[in-house]
């Protein structure tokens, strides 16, 4: 959500003013907010291949039931098209959700979500890599703000002195 933010002060136009893109980039942080909380809460009382499987059944309900007013499915069942599916279906999704779920038991819904926040500098940097695709000024400084913040939050002092105001435990 912190990324959130921080795009939102570099909207241009009116003060304030939201185009439809903006919006649902909004709605789509939250979403993934709310999931991370859900999946850290459910991962420590459930086994991960239950989660996974519950996982990958939900988003599979989600996408049939809001996928119709897009546009009318139609596949030409071709080789590529096959491994297309299975590589999306089965490393992008169920082995994505799967590692998800086992990892979520070992680490915090904050680290997760900080582990997410890096998703967009993997992937400037991945197709830096094999497009040799740039960036303008603009992005390059938001990726490094994404950065920045993910390493502030992980680098925190291991003893963090309390605050001289606060109510001690006796």
């Amino acid at each position: 959500m912190a990324t959130v933010g921080l795009g939102l002060m570099t909207l241009k136009g009116a003060s304030g003013s939201m185009s439809l893109g903006d919006l649902l980039t909004f709605l789509c942080a939250f979403g993934f907010a709310a999931y991370i909380v859900t999946l850290g809460h459910f991962a420590g009382d459930m086994s991960f291949e239950l989660l996974s499987v519950t996982q990958v059944g939900v988003a599979a309900l989600l996408s049939i039931s809001l996928f119709w007013w897009a546009e009318s499915p139609r596949v030409e069942w071709r080789p590529a098209v096959v491994w297309a599916i299975l590589i999306t279906g089965l490393l992008a999704t169920a082995l994505a959700f799967t590692i998800q779920a086992w990892a979520q038991q070992y680490t915090s819904s904050t680290r997760t979500a900080l582990i997410y926040m890096l998703e967009p500098v993997v992937a400037w940097i991945t197709s830096y890599c094999i497009a040799g695709e740039g960036l303008s000024g603009r992005a390059a400084a938001g990726a490094a703000l994404i950065l920045g913040g993910v390493v502030l939050v992980e680098v925190k002092p291991l003893n963090p002195r309390r605050h001289p105001f606060s109510i001690a435990e006796e």
